[in-house]
């Protein structure tokens, strides 16, 4: 079995099966075919003594084929439930119903589409239409680590047990799983942890409580896909985490961490002009970046997840929208 497997994984879904556990289900007592094989011995044995003249002959061979079709052969097709090779392969990537020795449903715990149990205690999962029925009962407390697979990638789509989701380890040594959360520090996590030396007063969203009027752009950096504005100063509100006072702070050396930057629009205003002449630019960090060092911030709004603002330089003013992911703000100092 497990080398057709191999075999089928290898050719057809480019899958080394190094790492495995087979669950078996044991196979189901056929109750019929005892009692019903003995009834055939018994006809089996008149027709013997039939033709030994023994008995009169109301037995011929057409009826002991009939017999043993009706009594043998169908109790044992459809007296089982499940053939001898049933089972279950659990790997890292697939779980896989064995239900003969040449034949398998495979389906990706990624992949899967729906999922949900009858009420025969019958667990049912979906990979489009390829379908896996599995008998609670059958496997009885085997399927543990299974259902725990499932809850940790949501494949359950069970809304009560959204909690459990989380990015999980499989690792699968001497037919024991060992299912280990993997820690997952998320790019928040790592601007704070990168920034937080130089600028102590570093906290995740509260944008709204930062007032942006005459912050003068030191510095423009772009890291990855991150926008970072140096600023000479900005005002922070009181409400803000860092703002313990019941007044407005100002707050020197500051940073502000665009993550995730889609530029949304931009647009160039030259001064020179009576009437301002608008000049719409390619929606993209190079196209401002640069001209914008050594500007001031003259307007700003910020509506879910987009920074919208004007920042003076010389006689241009720079229209930028800015959509993110996630903002942080921090500083070095307050004045006193």
């Amino acid at each position: 079995m497990l080398e057709y497997l191999e075999e089928l994984l290898s050719n057809k879904y480019q899958y080394e099966l190094a790492q495995y556990k087979l669950i078996k289900a044991p196979v189901e007592k056929n109750k019929l075919l005892i009692p019903l094989s003995s009834v055939f011995g018994v006809i089996v044995i008149l027709y013997i003594l039939v033709l030994a003249n023994v008995l009169p002959g109301f037995l011929n061979i057409f009826v002991v084929i009939a017999a043993f079709a009706l009594l043998v052969l169908l109790p044992l097709k459809y007296g089982t439930k499940r053939s001898k090779e049933a089972a279950l392969i659990i790997t890292p990537k697939y779980l896989i119903q064995v239900v003969n020795k040449r034949e398998f449903v495979i389906v990706e715990f990624n992949e899967i589409s729906k999922y949900y149990e009858t009420q025969q205690g019958e667990m049912i999962v979906y990979q489009g239409n390829k379908k896996v029925v599995i008998e609670k009962n059958a496997y009885k407390n085997k399927l543990t680590q299974l259902i725990d697979i499932l809850e940790a990638k949501g494949k359950t789509f069970d809304k009560s047990k959204d909690y459990m989701i989380r990015p999980i380890e499989i690792v699968i040594e001497d037919g024991e799983i060992t299912i280990t959360d993997i820690e997952v520090v998320s790019t928040t996590d790592r601007i704070i942890e990168k920034y937080y030396k130089d600028y102590p007063m570093l906290t995740p969203g509260h944008v709204g409580g930062i007032i942006f009027r005459n912050s003068q752009v030191n510095e423009v950096i772009i890291d990855d896909n991150e926008l970072i504005l140096i600023l000479d100063r900005f005002e922070v509100n009181p409400g803000h985490p860092e703002n313990t006072t019941f007044e407005s702070i100002i707050a020197d050396e500051c940073i502000v961490i665009f993550e995730d930057v889609q530029i949304k629009g931009v647009s160039k205003i030259d001064l020179h002009e009576k009437k301002p002449k608008i000049e719409k630019l390619v929606a993209e960090l190079d196209s401002f970046v640069d001209e914008i060092e050594a500007g001031v911030i003259s307007e700003w709004t910020i509506k879910k997840n987009l920074f919208h603002a004007k920042f003076a330089a010389g006689v241009y003013v720079y229209d930028v929208k800015i959509g993110y992911e996630e903002v942080v703000c921090g500083w070095k100092k307050t004045r006193k």
